[in-house]
């Protein structure tokens, strides 16, 4: 991957069957104003032509792993983190686009910031609405603490940058497919705030398809209300006293899913008792 810069960005990109829009993806990284990324590929038992379309691309900076079987975003995201050897790491799903300044804007700030938190927050633009999406600071380079995630003080879809050590200390949950909320919480309450930086820099598409991760969610089969279940619960295990203490709505909704999917599941004892089971 050429000579290694630390203070390059990392950029990991899981993808799973995506070979129609991965290259948007990689395409948008190769166009950037600013050259200072790795790019890793992680492609999670991709079945479709994702191995030769691969092929095409030979810039050093770009790094392909492929493995079998699929095993979830998740793992694939940790797989990802764990080659990394730059001190910040980026995440960009295969369906969407890095705006043209992406990393640049994404370096000045860890420059400007001298690299003083664990992660980064930056806003996306609809890519069919043209605007930004969610609620947002008023204010360039705000603190995002775990009080302001528990009470949901900006919500939006963003791109996350953190730091690589991170990952020293927590991984995304495995025993999902796809469900990053318990580590972005887990960085946020164990290891200090992030910052929110309002200069977007990422084209969020919503109405793409061909990833097991989303044909999954969006099925009515027994497997993805068990799935949600179980996501649901680990969230609560972890995060459930403090949401209860500080956000009550947030905190209801959430045993209202999984009250939901117990009742879908037929298990209506737990569902009775609290929702929790």
């Amino acid at each position: 991957m050429g000579a290694l810069d630390k203070d390059a960005l990392t950029i990991i990109v899981p993808t799973y069957n995506r070979a129609h829009t991965l290259p948007r993806a990689i395409d948008s990284v190769l166009r950037q104003t600013d050259g200072r990324w790795r790019l890793i590929i992680v492609d999670d038992g991709s079945m479709d032509n994702t191995p030769a379309l691969m092929r095409e691309y030979q810039d050093v900076r770009i790094a392909y792993d492929r493995y079998q079987p699929n095993r979830g975003a998740s793992h694939a995201r940790n797989r990802g983190a764990n080659q990394a050897q730059t001190n910040y790491i980026a995440f960009l799903d295969s369906d969407d686009e890095f705006l043209p300044d992406a990393v640049e804007i994404i370096l000045k700030t860890l420059k400007k910031d001298r690299h003083m938190h664990w992660m980064y927050l930056f806003p996306c633009i609809d890519s069919t609405t043209k605007k930004l999406i969610g609620r947002l600071p008023d204010k360039n380079h705000a603190p995002v603490t775990y009080l302001d995630v528990l009470t949901e003080k900006y919500e939006s879809e963003t791109v996350h940058v953190v730091r690589q050590q991170a990952f020293e200390h927590y991984n995304f949950n495995e025993d999902f497919l796809s469900y990053e909320r318990t580590f972005w919480y887990s960085v946020y309450k164990y290891l200090g705030p992030g910052l929110f930086c309002i200069f977007p820099v990422r084209t969020y598409y919503r109405d793409t398809t061909g990833g097991s991760i989303m044909q999954f969610v969006s099925s009515k089969e027994p497997s993805a209300f068990d799935n949600s279940k179980r996501q649901s619960k680990a969230y609560l295990d972890q995060f459930g006293e403090d949401l209860l203490r500080v956000n009550r709505r947030a905190y209801f909704g959430e045993l209202q899913k999984l009250g939901i999917a117990h009742l879908y599941l037929r298990e209506y004892a737990a569902a009775q008792n609290g929702c929790w089971g």
